[in-house]
């Protein structure tokens, strides 16, 4: 459990350097270098992600107080509606 934490860690730190070094660079170039460095076996979730790093919960928390609880129902209320 601790080895995938560490390198679900590591991966994580991998993808922000990635992030924060690819801004200048074209479509192109970085789908050449996911494709090369990244496999969908490799992003796979081995568990559920912790609720303090899903992203609606990640959002939530970057609101103020006053409109988290309005954004959290719209959320639940988008993500109840079926399409039918």
């Amino acid at each position: 459990m601790y080895r995938e934490a560490h390198l679900r860690e590591d991966l994580i730190q991998s993808l922000i350097k990635l992030a924060v070094n690819t801004r200048a660079m074209s479509d192109d170039k970085l789908l050449r270098i996911y494709a090369n460095n990244f496999s969908p076996e490799s992003l796979a979730l081995t568990e559920p992600l912790p609720i303090t790093m899903h992203p609606a919960e990640v959002y939530l928390n970057s609101l103020g107080e006053g409109s988290r609880r309005t954004m959290r129902e719209a959320l639940t209320s988008i993500g109840s509606t079926r399409k039918e």
